[in-house]
């Protein structure tokens, strides 16, 4: 497997930040198609640079939450005067992992305004044409402006051959506790990683590893059962949904900055995971339209995904279509690549070689969420799966 190197910059905006009420702006982009695009892969060049509603475009208003018309594209020549008449200029921090087929992957993260980086722009292009056939994109938004412009903090985090990335905040009890079993694993086995940085996004990477080491022996992720990624993830979420919250909100806003309405129980949290084959995307979110779903259509007969804050709006052939709707909230929808079941025999060899090689299964695994959200206490790691089987025995759960 050849990685490419870990790179990181720091921003020279040039341009003085004021203080001011932070809001919720970090975005996520993510992509799995059964066969890597022949050529430039111009459906993936537009999701990133070109189309309406790209992540580029999403990277110069990053504070608008609105479901703006999705065929508004980025605007060309944009500068920092715009930028920072824009809102506050929080996004710091830009990334990808993608795997270009099973061999080789690439992981790139730079601490800088997407909206502002001309190495943004030619990363993105140079992704499409290298034709990866899954990529997990990440826009940061620094909470803490005193120490958050840190390298070390950008997503997507990467963990032997896989990465993740996250949206929210982890309520601060839970992290909490995350981070001492971290520590605590760490001093009996110098193999577990600790985070680099101090975000809550790379201790849940982190904490994901240590549950794969504990289940599995190892956090490597590529040789693990679908199924096995599948329950790891779920375990984890449920701990960020159950594990009551001891302190306030007015506690949680003096901790991490007036105005921050992040760590609550009912708070955003979108965590996706990404390997050669698998993407799995957690998604706890109070408004559950705030990320959705793309379907590609292709005319081949290849489907393929694409997740993104707000749906976008790509020129596609007529034979084409992309089709969203929100992503299943209170849940974990895995994509996994497959090889395609043998044709039948009647076939010839000439006519099976034209089909696609690969095909994506797409299935939901619900979370065991109350519907009122009562918090539970949940002591260790271990007590996780027996508080999961009793609350799916129950009826008050949200399906």
């Amino acid at each position: 497997m050849i990685k490419m190197p870990f790179l990181v910059s720091m921003p020279s905006t040039g341009t003085e930040i004021a203080p001011s009420k932070p809001r919720f702006g970090c975005r996520l982009l993510a992509y799995i198609a059964p066969e890597p695009h022949q050529g430039q892969d111009v459906f993936l060049k537009q999701a990133l640079l070109d189309g309406g509603n790209s992540l580029l475009r999403q990277s110069q208003r990053p504070y608008d939450h609105k479901a703006d018309s999705p065929t508004e594209k980025a605007k060309p020549n944009f500068s920092s005067e715009d930028y920072f008449n824009n809102g506050v200029p929080y996004q710091f921090g830009w990334g990808y992992a993608f795997a270009q087929d099973e061999k080789r992957q690439a992981h790139f993260a730079k601490a800088s305004p997407a909206a502002l980086d001309e190495q943004f722009v030619q990363e993105a292009t140079a992704i499409a044409k290298q034709a990866p056939c899954n990529l997990l994109a990440h826009l940061r938004q620094v909470v803490d402006i005193q120490n958050g412009f840190k390298p070390e903090n950008v997503h997507p985090f990467h963990i032997n051959d896989w990465a993740l990335a996250h949206v929210g905040a982890v309520p601060v009890d839970v992290l909490a506790t995350i981070r001492n079993r971290l520590q605590n694993a760490h001093a009996e086995n110098k193999e577990i990683q600790l985070p680099k940085g101090d975000t809550d996004s790379e201790a849940l990477a982190c904490y994901l590893a240590l549950k794969l080491r504990e289940q599995t022996g190892h956090d490597a992720s590529t040789t693990l059962p679908p199924a096995t990624l599948e329950q790891v993830l779920r375990e984890m979420m449920v701990e960020i949904i159950l594990n009551p919250q001891r302190q306030s909100d007015e506690q949680i806003a003096q901790t991490m900055g007036n105005g921050f309405q992040g760590a609550s129980r009912n708070s955003t949290n979108v965590i996706a995971f990404l390997n050669n084959r698998q993407l799995l995307i957690g998604k706890i979110i109070p408004n559950y339209k705030a990320v959705f779903l793309g379907t590609h259509h292709q005319a081949n007969g290849n489907v393929s995904y694409l997740i993104s804050h707000h749906p976008m709006h790509l020129n596609l052939p007529k034979n084409e279509r992309l089709d969203w709707k929100p992503l299943s909230n209170d849940a974990i929808t895995s994509f996994l690549r497959v090889s395609k079941p043998t044709e039948v025999a009647s076939q010839s060899a000439q006519e099976s070689a034209k089909e696609p090689e690969h095909i994506i299964l797409k299935r939901v695994i619900q979370l065991p969420v109350r519907s009122n959200r009562q918090a539970e206490i949940i002591e260790d790691a271990a007590q996780v799966q027996s508080v999961i089987a009793r609350l799916e025995a129950q009826n008050d759960i949200l399906n």
